[in-house]
């Protein structure tokens, strides 16, 4: 349900001013049109700069809304020369209620001064993906931005680089549509499923791989494990590994519940992980490296944390013989994500614009 207008936005972040054309749309992107989309229902009318070549792609995950403007600025490819550009216009259209920054990035910080020196935004605040570079950390600080962190790694991060005002609080968007899948499990392999970017080492596809090489051959053919999704895929993945191609975003719901299990082998950079909460929703338990920012999410029992594949093998093993186990910590691992990571765009609203507009 749509509530009254409200509060004006100004939503300038780094990606939607970048040339994206050999690039799919995922993470971060997703997040932030799912989260334009409740701002709009808020009644908050939404301003979104982008570079011209977003135009297209946006239409798929923004659809048109009365009280969205999108301007598109100059085709120059990067968010630093494309949002200058746009200042004189997007002042012509302020002031603004709020200027959320949609993410780290220097590129935008020069149009963000020059918007706020102008009178063009009446409040800002940060809305922290990754770890802050320590040139940008300092200019954050200097500037007397808040931010909005994603986990309290990336927080405790700001905090330390002098900025006074750090809240954590994220989440899944579109949380509905997690849910565990309905009826008994068909026959079959217990189906383990990796998802992300896995051509990208850190997100550690190969440790899932070499756990897979270990499996002892008693389980040869009594797990699966489905890998998606690749750009190359690798050339000899072991018995049992079936790697994917990509997944359009919509798609990864139904796709969790053909799983019986979540490995997420990330070994570095993780902030938050969305499709872990995802997973969660979808009543799955977790297997993952043991990484601060995921172990917390399994401190209530949802699944257990490895440090090598060996020891993913292990975990793999006991989840294949142990049906009560996978139960419970799938069971743990949803009502962790209910509690917890199931974001709400009226408390951001709250927050940071109900001082602005009252």
């Amino acid at each position: 349900m749509t509530t009254r207008r409200g509060g004006s936005i100004l939503f300038l972040t780094p990606a939607f001013l970048a040339d994206r054309r050999h690039k799919r749309v995922h993470g971060v992107e997703i997040f932030n049109s799912l989260f334009i989309r409740r701002l709009l229902e808020l009644g908050h009318p939404v301003t979104l700069p982008i570079e011209p070549r977003w135009s297209t792609p946006l239409r798929e995950h923004l659809p048109e809304h009365p009280a969205l403007e999108v301007v598109p600025g100059l085709p120059l490819r990067r968010p630093l020369p494309v949002s200058l550009a746009l200042v004189p216009s997007l002042r012509r259209r302020g002031p603004f209620d709020l200027l959320i920054l949609g993410n780290n990035g220097r590129g935008i910080l020069p149009a963000a001064r020059l918007l706020r020196a102008g009178s063009g935004a009446k409040r800002t605040v940060l809305f922290a993906h990754q770890f802050p570079r320590p040139d940008y950390l300092r200019a954050i600080a200097r500037m007397g931005i808040p931010v909005h962190a994603v986990s309290h790694a990336v927080g405790d991060a700001f905090k330390a680089g002098g900025v006074r005002e750090v809240n954590v609080s994220y989440g899944v968007l579109s949380a509905e549509r997690f849910h565990p899948r309905a009826g008994d499990r068909p026959p079959g392999p217990l189906r383990f499923g990796v998802v992300g970017q896995l051509d990208t080492p850190w997100k550690g596809a190969h440790l899932a791989l070499d756990a897979w090489r270990m499996l002892p051959d008693r389980l040869r053919g009594r797990v699966e494990l489905h890998l998606l999704a690749y750009r190359h895929p690798p050339p000899d993945p072991p018995p049992g590994a079936v790697p994917h191609e990509w997944l359009p975003p919509g798609g990864v719901a139904d796709f969790l519940r053909t799983l019986d299990a979540l490995i997420v082998p990330s070994t570095s950079a993780e902030t938050f992980s969305q499709v872990t909460v995802q997973a969660m929703l979808t009543g799955l338990p977790i297997l993952a490296y043991d990484l601060p920012v995921l172990a917390e999410k399994l401190d209530a029992g949802g699944g257990a944390v490895f440090r090598s594949a060996a020891e993913l093998a292990a975990l793999v093993e006991r989840l294949h013989d142990d049906e009560p186990a996978r139960a419970a910590m799938g069971d743990a691992a949803r009502a962790t994500a209910l509690q917890r990571y199931v974001w709400r765009a009226e408390e951001f609203v709250e927050r940071y614009l109900s001082p602005v507009t009252g």
